[in-house]
């Protein structure tokens, strides 16, 4: 049996886990109202991250990979709910990050910025 290595293994750790967590956020949420407005708030919060991730001079690909678990877990947690449409959750995240990308890009919010 091999050893578990949790510095080698820790961004697939954290990918399953957001996934999990995506899915009993989508199945707790109440109504689609909910559902919908949850979403977009989290395509937002997406948005300011990947704005993060395109100044960065380094490799940050693995946020990519946390984002879309995030999203995927979310998704699979709609299927219990059949009033919830799996098309507009995604189509929601996807502007909502758009959205706040290009606010922060214009300068139209400016972000806070800890440098060393």
């Amino acid at each position: 049996m091999t050893d578990f290595d949790f510095t080698e293994n820790w961004v697939t750790i954290l990918c399953v886990t957001l996934l999990i967590l995506g899915l009993i956020v989508s199945v707790i949420t109440a109504n689609a109202f909910i559902s919908y407005t949850f979403i977009f708030l989290s395509g937002m919060l997406s948005g300011r991250v990947v704005y993060d991730i395109s100044r960065k001079k380094h490799d940050m690909a693995w946020l990519y990979l946390v984002i879309f678990f995030f999203l995927v877990g979310y998704v699979l947690g709609t299927y219990t709910k059949p009033q919830i449409n799996r098309v507009v959750i995604i189509a929601l995240f996807l502007l909502a990050n758009i959205i706040a990308y290009e606010i922060f890009d214009k300068k139209i919010i400016k972000p806070l910025v800890f440098d060393d």
